[in-house]
């Protein structure tokens, strides 16, 4: 009698310690989450101040230019290449041209399907973006040179340090995105803010299917 109470007292002691160990674990991943967003907002504004540093163009905008910002890995790029066409076919950008800003990692599969869809692409290694500070501004400056007249995120889940500073790049645009699904409630409150028009969508909504409820909405398909 008293060994099962020992190994029953014993067991619930591993069991408690179990549990604390798992609670210590949920805390510090938290905490390191919170930093990490910090750093990130941080980061954030600095890149922001440097965008609104560089020269403005005075390019005239004929005829009218639209960027579809798409800056995923491939496996998004496929869910996502079905609705590229519709931008091209839609009455509200006709006598747009269409500029798509997209992840060099996925240029052999684009060049080779969907090249048509487009009229003109600028290309962006990720790596060299987040690493490199030269490489950053000369992605902006070429971003502000064009005078974008009306932006397109389409990625349910935007990177703020990528996606939405190439968007504030299109100073003067029209800046149509969906409700920014990180995490993160401060990070998804300032990507938020940047647009002018957000599309509400529902989680439970497969990526497929919200890609193509997204580009229904913004040409009328």
């Amino acid at each position: 009698e008293t060994t099962r109470s020992f190994n029953a007292l014993n067991n619930h002691l591993k069991q408690q310690h179990c549990i604390m160990i798992r609670a210590i674990s949920v805390f510090l991943r938290k905490m390191h989450s919170r930093k990490w967003d910090k750093r990130k907002l941080i980061s954030f504004e600095q890149w922001k101040k440097q965008i609104d540093g560089l020269p403005l163009q005075s390019e005239e905008r004929k005829p009218p230019r639209l960027l579809i910002i798409r800056l995923d890995d491939i496996g998004d790029y496929l869910l996502f290449r079905n609705t590229l066409p519709w931008y091209k076919e839609a009455e509200r950008w006709k006598g747009y041209e269409i500029t798509l800003l997209g992840n060099i990692a996925w240029k052999p599969i684009f060049e080779a399907l969907d090249a048509a869809c487009t009229d003109k692409v600028i290309w962006i290694n990720k790596q060299a973006y987040n690493d490199k500070e030269e490489y950053r501004h000369h992605t902006w400056q070429q971003l502000k040179a064009q005078n974008f007249n009306v932006v397109i995120c389409p990625s349910r889940t935007r990177p703020v340090l990528l996606d939405d500073l190439c968007a504030h790049c299109c100073t003067h645009a029209l800046k149509i995105a969906t409700h920014n699904t990180f995490a993160s409630l401060a990070v998804n409150k300032v990507s938020d803010a940047m647009y002018d028009e957000l599309y509400p969508h529902s989680k439970q909504q497969h990526e497929f299917i919200f890609n193509q409820s997204f580009a229904m909405a913004f040409t009328a398909q």
